[in-house]
């Protein structure tokens, strides 16, 4: 029996990017399984709304993101992580938006998820980590620096020295696609579905099937304009930066002065 899941990484509060991606799937409904890699928020201007519509889905499974928990460190009196001190306002926006329910959600999401479906072996997790670092706390960065030049060969090395035999090895954290197949398994990183130039929501299905796998990477177009658009209208701290760097986009006209220079107040 052959069966589809989907992959998801970096929505990051993009909202009209995830309804872009739920619509495509809802023409695919061959699939069973959805599964989110982290970084659900930070970044884009509706944090609650993208957990609103994760949570109602009941087929859906969640990794945590180094935002998840860079944001629950601020909540929970924690020490916060000093890669992330260049966005700590942005962060601090989020914690103070984000609706308490959501809070031990969040707290309890898993770093990894493992899983065997029709013969394949799949591990799941936000970015790589070695096996001594996996219980660190989000300020002793758990995660792997980003490898901005990824190869076959590297992952494959890296992998040799974590425990479990996977057939397939999904992540996210760095925004670009990754798709690599070696003799010993398949890399994916379906890209970031809410952080990308072009106004197109990324993510990828993997086919499964009699111990076989496929891979599919889809571009969902979307209003990315919208997003831009509240990030300003919000007043979301860090929006200058967020806009140019993520969405390498500019300010909408109502929110530029009359001398040129962007109008943000946090």
């Amino acid at each position: 029996m052959r069966k589809t899941i989907a992959v998801l990484a970096d929505i990051h509060g993009n909202l009209e990017a995830l309804e872009a991606v739920f619509a495509d799937m809802e023409q695919h409904a061959y699939v069973t399984e959805i599964f989110c890699l982290g970084d659900l928020i930070g970044i884009g201007p509706h944090p609650n709304e993208v957990l609103a519509c994760i949570c109602a889905r009941e087929n859906v499974q969640v990794v945590s993101g180094n935002h998840e928990e860079a944001v629950l460190a601020l909540i929970h009196g924690e020490a916060y992580p000093k890669r992330s001190e260049t966005i700590r306002a942005h962060h601090e926006w989020v914690a103070a938006s984000l609706d308490d329910a959501y809070i031990p959600w969040l707290t309890a999401l898993p770093r990894q998820l493992t899983l065997e479906r029709e013969g394949v072996n799949i591990l799941l997790q936000h970015y790589h980590m070695k096996e001594t670092r996996r219980e660190f706390p989000i300020w002793r960065n758990p995660f792997e620096p980003v490898d901005y030049h990824p190869t076959a060969r590297k992952l494959d090395d890296f992998y040799e020295e974590v425990e479990g035999s996977w057939d397939i090895v999904c992540f996210g954290h760095h925004h670009p696609v990754h798709l690599f197949q070696t003799e010993k398994r398949v890399y994916l990183n379906p890209g970031a579905l809410g952080c990308y130039h072009k106004p197109l929501a990324r993510y990828a299905l993997i086919h499964l099937g009699e111990g076989q796998a496929s891979v599919e990477l889809r571009e969902i177009p979307y209003d990315k304009g919208k997003v831009v658009e509240a990030l300003y209208r919000l007043e979301v701290p860090k929006r200058d930066f967020i806009v140019q760097t993520f969405l390498s986009s500019k300010p909408p006209a109502a929110y530029v002065s009359s001398y040129g220079g962007n109008i943000e107040k946090g």
